[in-house]
């Protein structure tokens, strides 16, 4: 996975602007958001939490007190990002991939979103259209979900 800086770089100016009720073009990479008279300490908090929301990155109040410049939050949020974690796909895309695309384990839950899909369109049909061996397999699969 590689991070998109020039979107990140977006999310944060907008993350600081927002919180300070400016424009985005009022805020670029050297604005000072420490040391800045027109902030108070309140606001560095808020746009700390605006920017957490934004990016997904917690930033701890130690590292919070030495980002003094829009660009250094930018290059502090990008350094915390592992740019080589492993995607984790939704059950959605999962469905939706095509089979060589998948990893195994994509592959294994595959099968099992399949089959719990399976499972709930059973459950959902009506008792009266229902076979015998259709009544069966629902208590089964009622125990087994039960046991989960």
């Amino acid at each position: 996975m590689s991070v998109d800086l020039e979107k990140l770089r977006a999310d944060v100016l907008n993350a600081v602007a927002t919180t300070l009720g400016k424009k985005p073009e009022e805020v670029d990479l050297s604005y000072k958001i420490l040391d800045n008279e027109e902030i108070d300490p309140f606001d560095n908090i808020e746009i700390i939490m605006a920017v957490e929301a934004a990016t997904g990155v917690e930033i701890s109040d130690e590292d919070a007190e030495k980002l003094t410049t829009v660009e250094e939050v930018v290059a502090y949020v990008y350094s915390k990002l592992d740019v080589n974690a492993p995607v984790v796909k939704t059950d959605e895309e999962i469905l939706a991939a095509k089979e060589e695309d998948l990893t195994e384990e994509e592959k294994v839950k595959k099968v099992a979103i399949v089959k719990n899909q399976e499972e709930d369109v059973l459950l959902a049909k009506p008792e009266a259209e229902l076979t015998e061996e259709e009544k069966e397999l629902i208590v089964k699969i009622k125990e087994t979900r039960e046991a989960k």
